[in-house]
Order: structure tokens, then sequence, then C-alpha cells
């Protein structure tokens, strides 16, 4: 690849139904590379430099064209970012759903009636009960439904959405014969407390409206009349056309979108224009949020200040034996000869105490999050 040429905005085979990092870019000079290809080579110029470190080169985003069919979605649930880091070395998964189409006998199921515990809930899963104590929405197309981590959930008939998800596929089956391990996975991740239709469901979207504004993505709905300027941006932004035609233009050249496309614009590229390219021209913007705004994660982000230490992590100078400098026990270690109280992750799955380099070739950096699979 030849670095020294502008970025521009990606493209993708027309029928694309999943944007993730195997997705192959289907124009310009980087044509039929995918995205992890391109990564490799520009490192912060496509996600943003910020963004690059935090997430350590892992693309954050899957956005599918998905259908359920007439089985449904069976009981299902996600971990957040502090679970999925310390079991699984990988980020949490919330996800967005934009409703297409829906049968009017479709049903989502979508946490508990009333308050649940932990009993009742695996008690439930197993007996295949809990579907009962659960919330039921008819979902409408042009809906949009917030599933976030730890929520319980399920789809009982057909359901054609557009998901916009953080890059996990970190899933707790919660039914079926094999499903005890999982179910006992999931239970001090699941959200047992009942939310308002209303914290999780918004219809009627008209003009331009902020949909999700979560620590994992930002959601943007856009009637696009006329042109808007954005300038240079820290992240990416991803354009999904829901109706209509969209242009972007930079640098002398246009890149147009219809209806079902999506497109990926880099954050190193230069400012841009976008434009409606016809009448009646709406758009999701996706993008994420800046890395100073993200909620700091006590077990992934640890503080000098020993007080901040969760109980039993074993993070605490006090709870472990300061000599200890040995991997493979799957706890946190003290370089005392660093003397700079943090700790780092290198990707061995332990966190460290020094920012010196660490056999697996990665250097730790005070305060980031170290994501590797």
């Amino acid at each position: 690849m030849n670095k020294s040429k502008k970025l521009y905005p990606f493209k993708f085979e027309a029928d694309c139904r999943i944007l993730n990092e195997n997705s192959v870019i289907a124009n310009g000079f980087l044509s039929e590379n995918s995205i992890d290809d391109v990564l490799d080579t520009y490192l912060g110029e496509i996600v943003g430099n910020d963004n690059f470190q935090y997430y350590k080169g892992i693309f954050p985003i899957k956005i599918t064209v998905d259908k359920i069919e007439k089985e449904g979605l069976p009981l299902q649930a996600h971990p957040d970012n502090l679970t999925a880091s310390e079991r699984y070395m990988a980020i949490g998964k919330a996800k967005l759903w934009h409703i297409t189409k829906s049968s009017p006998s479709t049903v989502l199921y979508m946490g508990f009636e009333e308050q649940m515990d932990a009993e009742r809930f695996y008690n439930g899963c197993i007996d295949n009960t809990i579907i009962q104590q659960m919330h039921m929405v008819c979902p409408k197309a042009g809906d949009y439904i917030y599933i976030k981590p730890g929520c319980v959930h399920a789809v009982k008939g057909e359901l054609e959405f557009i998901e916009i998800s953080q890059n996990s596929d970190i899933t707790y089956h919660l039914t079926g014969d094999d499903a005890a391990m999982e179910i006992a996975e999931a239970i001090d991740v699941v959200g047992y407390t009942p939310e308002a239709e209303e914290q999780y469901r918004i219809s009627g979207i008209e003009g331009d409206v902020t949909i999700a504004n979560t620590s994992g993505f930002i959601v943007k709905h856009i009637a696009l009349n006329g042109a808007l300027e954005k300038a240079p941006q820290e992240s990416f932004i991803i354009y999904i056309c829901l109706n209509g035609q969209a242009n972007i233009k930079v640098n002398g050249t246009t890149y147009d979108f219809k209806k079902g496309e999506m497109v990926l614009v880099p954050a190193g590229m230069d400012g841009f224009v976008l434009e409606n390219g016809c009448d009646n021209t709406s758009l999701l913007e996706v993008f994420l949020p800046k890395v100073a705004d993200i909620e700091e994660d006590l077990y992934m982000n640890y503080y000098e200040d020993e007080s901040n230490y969760p109980t039993g992590s074993g993070t605490d100078p006090e709870e472990e034996d300061e000599e200890e400098d040995e991997c493979g026990c799957g706890h946190h270690h003290h370089h005392n000869e660093c003397g700079d109280g943090h700790h780092h992750s290198c990707g061995c799955g332990h966190d460290h105490d020094c920012g010196e380099d660490h056999e697996d070739g990665h250097r730790a950096h005070p305060g980031e999050l170290f994501f590797r699979n």
C-alpha cells in the first residue's frame, strides 16, 4: 500500500450486509483490501489516534443488516466491558437495533416485568419459565431499540433490522440443554431491575436526532436537506443511507451512496461536505465517543490511589506478595523496580506495574486499555 496517498471515503459492495474489520473496500487505490489490512498500514489514521491506542488496533464497531426468521431469537445476553476484559480479553457488547420490518405478531422480550434475583433467574432459565417474567414489546418499522450489556432479550417471530454494536461476538446463550454453564457465567452480568420502555425504545424519529450516546458508540439520525460541512474528526464516521441518496465531496471528488449502502469516512481524512442527492434523504451517522469521555473502568484502568482498587480484585498490594513476579496464575503482579505505581497490560493476560517492554514485543502504556484476542 502507498501510505503517501490521501485517504478517502471507503465504499463497499452494494450488497454488503456486515461492516467490520473483514469488510473489503470496493473503491479507490485501497480496493480489494479489508479494513483490517488498511488498519495495519494506516494505524490511527483510520479510527483516530486516541481510539487506535485505546482499542489497541481492534476495529471497535460492527454493523449488520440482519434478519430473524420465524423461529425467532433465543434468550441471550452480552457482557459489559468490565466482564469481557477480565474474562475474555475482549470488549463488551452494547447494540442498537433500527427496525426496518416487523410482522404484527412479532414480540421482543426485553428485561423483566418486576425485580428479579439471581436464583429465580437461574431456575427460570433452566426450566424455561423465565420468558413468562419478561417485559414484552411489539416492535414496529422505524423503531430504535437499545440493548445494553446485561439486558436479557429474545425475539418471537420475524424481524428485520440494522444492528449497530460493539465489535464483540461474546454471547451468553440462556436456553437449551447445554446452557447451564453459560447461565452461570451470566448471573453476575444480568440486569435484574426492570426499566421503563422509554429508556430503551425510541419511535417516530424525524429530523436530526441523537439516538444513542454510549461509551461504545454514538448514533445520530440525519434528515439531509442541502449541504453539511464536516470538519476533520477524531473518529471515523460510518454513514448508513436509510432513504434517498447522499454525496460526500472531498478534495474535488464526489462519492455517492444510496439507500441500503454504507460508507466509512476515515478519521485521518480532510474535512468534507455531506449533501443530499435527492429529496427525503435520511442517514444514520455512527462514530466513537472521545476517549476522554469514556468512563474509566477500575478493572481495566487502575489508579495510583490504592483506595480505588476493587476489594478482592487481586490489585491491592496488601492482598498480594510484593515479591511475586511470575505470570501464570491469572493475578496482577507488582514490579517494584519501576516504582511508577501504575498497572499495565502487556497482552499476556496479566497486568504489570512497569512501563517496560515485555516479552511479547508490546509496550505497556499507563492508563490505557489493552485489548487483545
